[in-house]
């Protein structure tokens, strides 16, 4: 989940539609936290 994320983020760096995906992006912090914890 975290490589995906980072790779999301890469993307919507160059992407204005990244605050059309605000929550998505929040959803994707939240699993990459959750998996960082879990571990």
């Amino acid at each position: 989940c975290c490589e995906y994320a980072l790779l999301i983020l890469e993307y919507w760096a160059d992407a204005p539609e990244i605050q059309r995906s605000a929550e998505l992006y929040e959803d994707l912090i939240k699993c990459c936290v959750a998996d960082a914890m879990s571990e």
